[in-house]
C-alpha cells in the first residue's frame, strides 16, 4: 500500500498476534479446554446408559455427545466474540465470577489489549457500597 494513492489505508496491526479461530470462533486452546471439559461432562451419563442398555450406546454417547456440545459451544462464542475487542469474553467471566461467587471485584486485567473504541477519559462507573467488616 502506498501513501500516494488515494483511497487506501494502513491495515490495524495492534492485534495480528492473537490466535486465529479454527472452529465457528474458538481459538485452538479453548477448543481443547471445550473439548476436554465436553467429554469429562458426557462421561458419566455415558456410563449409565451403557450400564443401563448397551455398551456400544455407551461408546456412541461419549463421543458423539462431546462433538456435538464442543460445536454448540463454538457457536455460542462465535456470536459472543463477535465485534467486540480480544480477550472480552474472558473479562466477562472474570466479572461473571466476581459477581456470582463473591470474589473480589475491583480489578484491572492486563491480559488483553482494549485499546480501539476506548476514550482517554471513561466515564465514571458507579460505585458501590463496601460491605462492613466486623
Amino acid at each position: 500500500m502506498s501513501d500516494n494513492q488515494p483511497g487506501t489505508h494502513a491495515p490495524l496491526v495492534d492485534r495480528t498476534n492473537g490466535a486465529p479461530p479454527i472452529l465457528r470462533g474458538l481459538t485452538s486452546s479453548e477448543m481443547f479446554w471445550a473439548a476436554g471439559l465436553a467429554f469429562v461432562a458426557w462421561l458419566p451419563p455415558g456410563i449409565l446408559i451403557g450400564h443401563k442398555l448397551h455398551p456400544v450406546v455407551a461408546v456412541l454417547v461419549c463421543g458423539a455427545m462431546p462433538i456435538v456440545t464442543v460445536y454448540l459451544l463454538a457457536g455460542w462464542f462465535q456470536r459472543l466474540k463477535r465485534d467486540r475487542p480480544q480477550g472480552y469474553h474472558v473479562l466477562l467471566a472474570k466479572r461473571m465470577a466476581a459477581r456470582h461467587f463473591a470474589l473480589p471485584d475491583r480489578f484491572i486485567d492486563l491480559s488483553s489489549l482494549w485499546d480501539l473504541g476506548r476514550s482517554l477519559h471513561p466515564a465514571p462507573s458507579p460505585r458501590r457500597p463496601r460491605p462492613k467488616q466486623g
